[in-house]
């Protein structure tokens, strides 16, 4: 089995006896069109989870060139393994990103699992495609119930009917991942495969796949794009990740300042065109998309990130043009005026051959980008103002503006957490594609120290000396939180930044915590959102050899930050304290925010009336 993956030119898997194991052959130096077939050098990487394993697999191609491959034995625990490998495959077809996940069954965890089927069928919920009946089992199971429940949030799910048939089923799972539109692919291997003895002779090993093929847009509706975008009085590019996945940014590049057009990337779409370019109207996204009267999607898809495309957030009648290489995505929530169904760099070169048909550039002192310029100004003052600020405790604009200043420029950041994932995303700026992860469309916590463990393995072989940050909010990382000791096990020199505002959004100081236990037992009193304050993760990364620092002041973060770039020899975890209360500069009205706020008015009413309750201490007494 390693053997055919390796040839088809996929990371290659190890299985490890917990199911948390994986192998991965690196590719070096690939070339952008044949990146699917190239030697290789191999590492190994044992996880805490296995969803994490799932997680390196995601980013493999992302950042690497390269599909990934995870295997894992499903499931040691039946929630643990069930679960996660499904919430990881969801994650990849998200993403696009083109992986492999592998399973081994035993008969003892598939009689598990259809225990709980039998007592999930009573439930009023429709769990499967169709019935699984498992009464006598001798042994194996008599039907593919991983194969089934991964069909739907994959490209492929197949299980081989013998070992003869692998080769053929590998191959397949590497072509679909990897055409068209990029995604996940499951195969399930019957447990007693492993120790099978068969005739090596008879096995047919099956060649690479070719290369994906480049599709192009239709002459006339390149032609047609052209004509909107000449006449468009406040266009706006908008560049997603499928522009990064595509390696369309020497070509988006060129449109942006050939045609003195505004874009706005996306959270993994930054760095396609730097975010310091001063066309990037990132600082004044409400006021792009609210205004803007013609719209060009690179690969980037409207959905909840880019508010479903629909009004109050933008013009009623806005035009779109939308750039995707999967047809299913052309029209979804708006009609778009035109559509370029291809290869995205393939695509927005034939934008740029049509546009230079005629001498015309958009007229870089209109009035619309003075409106964008103004907007920007006004509102990167706001944020310089918070980050300036010199109480204590830090804000979030203060803590992310020290750390923008000393993160080298070719360093892959990851971000995950609420405000901290949102808030960074505005300050902290990516000069390079493909060096920006985050939790994506699926807002999946938990993905951060999974990421970073990946691009810190692709740097160690790719570019020795390259950094990986990654910034946590304290909820999120207790998500993956000890994947700390896979970091410090193979000597990763990860740098996390914890932003601890002791909860998700909000939470309590020491002050107002002691204060609230007085009344009630915790699971009485306590918001949800909360956690224990002033809880000190670093202790975490020190107890597995790594350098761990707790810092509350500016200063000290600026110190640390700086010890950490410095020592490369081992990982580091920087906890930063900040104001509980601590929120984003204000932002733009609308009915979803208001609902957020009642509903944070209403849990605080709850709270209140606890206190003042007949069964509160204060009150029996």
């Amino acid at each position: 089995m390693w053997r055919c993956s390796g040839a088809l030119g996929v990371y290659s898997p190890v299985l490890h006896p917990s199911g948390c194991g994986i192998h991965i052959w690196h590719r070096r130096h690939p070339s952008n069109r044949n990146r699917h077939c190239c030697p290789a050098a191999r590492h190994q990487v044992h996880w805490n989870e296995e969803r994490a394993s799932g997680l390196l697999c995601c980013l493999c191609d992302w950042i690497s060139d390269r599909q990934g491959q995870g295997f894992t034995m499903l499931p040691r625990l039946v929630l643990n393994s069930w679960t996660q490998p499904l919430s990881v495959l969801g994650l990849q077809m998200s993403a696009t990103t083109p992986s492999l996940m592998f399973s081994f069954k035993r008969f003892w965890a598939e009689h598990c699992i259809q225990n709980f089927l039998s007592k999930a069928r009573s439930l009023p919920c429709c769990f499967w495609p169709r019935s699984h009946p498992c009464l006598g089992w001798y042994g194996k199971c008599k039907h593919e119930l991983l194969v089934e429940a991964c069909r739907l949030y994959t490209k492929f799910s197949a299980r081989p009917s013998s070992i003869e048939a692998i080769p053929f089923v590998i191959e397949k799972a590497v072509r679909t991942s990897i055409y068209g539109r990029p995604g996940a692919c499951y195969v399930d291997i019957p447990a007693d495969f492993v120790n099978l003895q068969v005739n090596v002779n008879s096995l047919k090993y099956t060649e690479c796949c070719m290369s994906p093929p480049i599709s192009m847009a239709e002459t006339s509706a390149v032609r047609m794009a052209a004509s909107v975008i000449r006449n468009a009085k406040q266009p706006l590019l908008i560049i997603g990740k499928g522009a990064a996945y595509a390696h369309a940014e020497e070509n988006i590049k060129k449109l942006v300042e050939q045609y003195k057009l505004p874009f706005l990337p996306t959270p993994m779409g930054k760095g396609v065109v730097p975010d310091n370019h001063p066309n990037c109207v990132g600082a004044a996204r409400s006021r792009a998309l609210q205004f803007a009267d013609v719209i060009v999607l690179f690969g980037a898809r409207l959905n909840w990130i880019l508010h479903f495309g629909l009004p109050p957030r933008y013009q009623p009648d806005v035009k779109f043009i939308q750039v995707d290489i999967c047809a299913e995505e052309l029209g979804n929530n708006v009609k778009p005026t035109v559509t370029l169904l291809g290869d995205i760099s393939a695509v927005s070169k034939q934008l740029l051959e049509e546009l230079d048909k005629t001498s015309w550039e958009y007229p870089p002192e209109s009035k619309w980008w003075k409106t964008l310029r103004e907007k920007m100004k006004s509102n990167e003052a706001a944020s310089k103002e918070l980050a300036s600020k010199k109480s204590l405790p830090m804000n979030y604009y203060t803590v992310f503006y020290h750390v923008q200043e000393q993160l080298p420029r070719d360093c892959f950041v990851v971000s995950e957490g609420a405000n901290t994932m949102d808030i960074g995303r505005t300050v902290l700026q990516n000069y390079l594609p493909r060096h920006r992860l985050d939790a994506g469309t699926f807002g999946t916590m938990g993905v951060g120290l999974g990421f970073a463990i990946a691009a810190a393995m692709v740097a160690k072989d790719r570019h020795p000396g390259q950094r990986v940050i990654c910034v946590e909010g304290d909820s999120a990382f207790g998500f993956s939180g000890m994947e700390v000791e896979t970091i410090c096990r193979y000597n990763l020199p990860i740098i996390l930044l914890v932003v601890n505002n002791n909860g998700i959004y909000q939470g309590f100081d020491m002050d107002a915590w002691k204060e609230t236990l007085k009344f009630q037992d915790p699971t009485a009193v306590v918001p949800p959102m909360c956690l224990l304050p002033n809880s000190h993760y670093e202790q975490i990364m020190t107890a597995f050899g790594g350098k761990g620092y707790f810092v509350e002041t500016p200063e000290e973060l600026q110190k640390s930050l700086r010890q950490s770039l410095a020592d490369t020899s081992k990982p580091s975890l920087i906890n930063i304290m900040i104001e509980p209360q601590a929120t984003r500069k204000a932002q733009m009205e609308s009915s979803f925010v208001t609902r957020l706020e009642c509903s944070g008015m209403i849990w605080a009413r709850y709270n209140l009336s606890l206190l003042g309750s007949n069964d509160s201490p204060a009150s029996a007494s």
